[in-house]
């Protein structure tokens, strides 16, 4: 592997001079705290070679910067310990490969890359691999996945199995901007979700026209780096936690973002289950802590009717909030 030994000199020298406490960061107290310098220079770091756009498994990366002569079948890329295939070459000047599945890697890594030319050794450098992360639609998880201008994406995989409106929220974080993308399949290219400079969160409502997997990237788009958290839905939701106010309010709500693991012993379906006839309406809507659904009902003649929870759910000023993404299902 070539290493760029100016470069980590530099960082090296930085992170000896914050643990000897030769920098240090103010707080308003007073107090110092070069632990946070750590972190920013950790952060900023050089994390691989090559980090391209994608680098998931399936999709196609492009090796640029070198002369590729003779032809593809003269190349053999080689990521971890597992072979590439796919290799064809984009003039003189870029190789590209699909990236294969690296078994037992959960979080964005950095392997080693090794090009051979006719059994030669090419380049043998680092790049930047991506997992697909598997989520369930409309269920909690414990995924918090880190993203900088470093690293700037992560993926996920997730299987519908209806068309029509689908929630992606991503959340816990308060100074980064990310944007989402969708893909249909690995070499299918990107369709974009959301492009827009939020800071707190992130979330949009998009239709999908079929069933099947879908590849989901939420993708750095400005600010701090940070760690974030991913819901997805479809519809009314599985939760973590639930407020149950159906006596006082004719209203239940249950949070997916609020936790990791699922609570249907406590979900508005259950501890409400006897009034479900009374049920007129449930609201899957994004926050800045997560997608929640707020499950509506007429009890003894108060609450809401059918139409009415949906202009609560889908229209500002009566109450709810991101009415122009939330998912209104009746009963």
């Amino acid at each position: 592997m070539s290493i760029n030994w100016k470069y980590w000199k530099a960082i090296l020298s930085l992170l000896a001079i914050a643990m000897t406490g030769g920098i240090k960061c103010r707080h308003g107290n007073g107090g110092n705290d070069n632990q946070t310098l750590l972190a920013f220079l950790l952060l900023n770091s050089q994390i691989a070679d090559f980090v391209f756009d994608l680098g998931f498994p399936g999709s196609q990366n492009t090796i640029t910067g070198y002369t590729f002569s003779g032809v593809a079948s003269d190349y053999t890329v080689t990521i971890g310990s597992v072979q590439a295939t796919g290799i064809t070459l984009v003039g003189s000047t870029g190789l590209q490969f699909i990236m294969p599945t690296i078994s037992g890697i959960s979080e964005n890594t950095t392997l080693p890359i090794v090009v051979t030319q006719k059994g030669a050794a090419f380049i043998s450098k680092t790049a930047r691999y991506r997992p697909l992360v598997a989520i369930t639609i409309g269920q909690p998880n414990g995924l918090i996945r880190p993203i900088s201008p470093q690293d700037p994406s992560s993926f996920f995989s997730f299987n519908t199995s209806v068309t029509g409106d689908h929630l992606f929220n991503t959340f816990g974080y308060s100074a980064t901007s990310l944007n989402f993308y969708y893909f249909t399949s690995p070499t299918s290219g990107p369709t974009t979700i959301v492009e827009s400079n939020t800071s707190a969160a992130q979330f949009k409502k998009v239709t999908l026209s079929s069933t099947g997997n879908y590849i989901f990237q939420v993708k750095y788009a400005g600010g701090l780096g940070t760690n974030f958290s991913t819901n997805i839905a479809n519809g009314s939701i599985v939760p973590a936690s639930t407020f149950n106010e159906i006596n006082s309010q004719s209203l239940c709500y249950d949070f997916m973002g609020s936790g990791s693991v699922a609570d249907v012993p406590d979900s508005c379906t259950t501890v409400n289950a006897s009034n479900l006839p009374n049920r007129t309406g449930r609201c899957t809507y994004p926050t800045t802590g997560g997608i929640n659904t707020r499950n509506y009902y007429v009890i003894s003649g108060f609450g809401f009717t059918g139409s009415y929870a949906q202009t609560t759910c889908t229209t500002p000023g009566y109450g709810s909030q991101n009415e122009g993404e939330s998912i209104f299902q009746a009963n």
